[in-house]
């Protein structure tokens, strides 16, 4: 299925609120996008993630937006976020655990403890808010400051992410106890307050952490800001596939693999590698590199400009 680009699907049964091809589910997890005839099964069920056709003027359109109007790679990770976070086999069973009053299955995502290095002079409340405003809650954010370095207080970081438990270590004696050592975390995100972060930027790493066995995820194909207004992508064709570096401010890494060579390393540089290709390279959207780095006398990137490169 992940070898096409667009699926065509068609319903027999068109009336039932449940009844449709499993291949549907098969074809969006796997990031392929599906146009097909009108089902009130998938309607219901997977609601936009699905372009529905009645008329051959309908598919027609709706191939034209894909295939040559740029919206394939957002209907790609739409239908990927549809299935995994709603229609997976764990959730069916814990439905029927729930129903028939056994005892409800956990289905809570990976829980991901924020990790932000922080340098002198850094303006911290883009990243403040950025986290404030994810669609999954972080377990915790953690900052890590050179000793004597001017930075927000933790009390400021407090304020600013109400509800969320707030840490301060510094790099001086063992900063990778502080970090991981106290965290109950599943895995630990490093987050940069000179990048932009989109709402679902922990989110779709969680659904990645689910479904792949890598302990490293991370963006190789992104998105980066250069100069006043320009936004490029970097090394486009890298989704989903593994690979063997990633910008560190993308890395999301599970607890058992967070070693103090990983600390030292997404501390002291911007990219971060592995000896082999076994970092999970994820989606490129929900992150822009150097957005709120001042380039001269221009201003960080408006928010109107950030959301086109969110999904």
């Amino acid at each position: 299925y992940k070898r096409y680009r667009v699926f065509l699907n068609v319903n027999s049964v068109k009336d039932s609120p449940t009844m449709f091809s499993r291949r549907v589910f098969e074809l969006l997890a796997c990031g392929t996008p599906v146009v097909s005839s009108y089902a009130r099964g998938i309607v219901e069920l997977l609601g936009d993630a699905v372009f529905i056709s009645e008329s051959e003027e309908d598919t027609r359109r709706h191939l034209e937006a894909l295939l040559n109007g740029g919206e394939w790679a957002r209907a790609s990770l739409r239908g990927i976020r549809r299935v995994l976070g709603e229609h997976t086999y764990r959730r069916r069973l814990a439905t029927v655990w729930e129903t028939i009053g056994l005892r409800r299955a956990e289905l809570a995502p990976p829980s991901i403890a924020v990790l932000v290095p922080l340098q002198t002079g850094q303006d911290c409340r883009p990243l403040a808010a950025a986290i404030r405003a994810q669609t999954q809650r972080p377990h915790e954010v953690v900052l890590l400051a050179p000793d004597g370095a001017p930075a927000p207080s933790p009390e400021w970081w407090r304020a600013q992410l109400p509800g969320i438990p707030v840490r301060a270590t510094s790099t001086s004696g063992d900063p990778w106890q502080e970090v991981i050592g106290s965290s109950g975390a599943h895995a630990v995100a490093v987050m940069d307050p000179r990048d932009h972060y989109g709402p679902d930027y922990l989110r779709d790493h969680a659904l990645a952490l689910e479904y792949a066995p890598n302990d490293f995820v991370g963006k190789q194909s992104f998105r980066r800001r250069e100069g006043q207004t320009r936004v490029v992508s970097v090394t486009p064709g890298s989704e989903f596939h593994p690979v063997r570096s990633v910008p560190a401010a993308t890395l999301v890494v599970r607890r058992q693999a967070f070693t103090p060579e990983v600390l030292q390393a997404v501390r002291t540089g911007r990219i971060f590698s592995r000896p082999s290709d076994d970092i999970l390279s994820i989606d490129a959207f929900n992150y822009v590199q150097n957005a709120h780095v001042a380039y001269g006398s221009a201003a960080p990137m408006e928010s109107r400009m950030l959301a086109l490169v969110e999904a």
